[in-house]
């Protein structure tokens, strides 16, 4: 094999595997750094009390543990509905936090990450259904 196709295979593998991580809420999101995928319970959302789960793996595909989690939840329809707080560590590189939505609708949600040199935030739709 040239080292021509060496290099292009070489660049394109972590595109490759990307593409192949499990679907969630939202498709998993990755840097360099940080695979990111989260997901609802119930699923889908709604009014109500629901449970925000996010699970965190380092490039290599291992869990990240130990990390500070904030999510943040806005309605995009409705100025100043919004809730912020921590997310609990629940173990292999799963985080959860509880956020109680009073109205249906367009919300974002903002998952925010740091660990060390690690600084991360990503922003979600979230439809929140009657």
């Amino acid at each position: 094999m040239s080292i021509s196709k060496i290099l292009v295979l070489f660049l394109l593998s972590p595109l490759i595997v990307i593409a192949c991580a499990p679907a969630s809420l939202s498709s998993p999101t990755s840097t360099t750094d940080l695979i990111l995928a989260i997901s609802t319970n119930p699923s889908p959302p709604k009014i109500g009390e629901v449970e925000i789960n996010i699970t965190l793996q380092d490039a290599q595909g291992r869990a990240l543990e130990g990390a500070e989690v904030t999510v943040t939840a806005e309605h995009t329809d409705m100025s100043g509905m919004e809730m912020e707080g921590k997310a609990t560590e629940q173990g292999q590189g799963r985080y959860a936090i509880r956020a109680h939505f009073s109205m249906s609708g367009n919300w974002t949600l903002r998952v925010q990450v740091r660990k060390n040199t690690l600084s991360y935030q990503r922003d979600f739709p979230l439809n929140i259904l009657p």
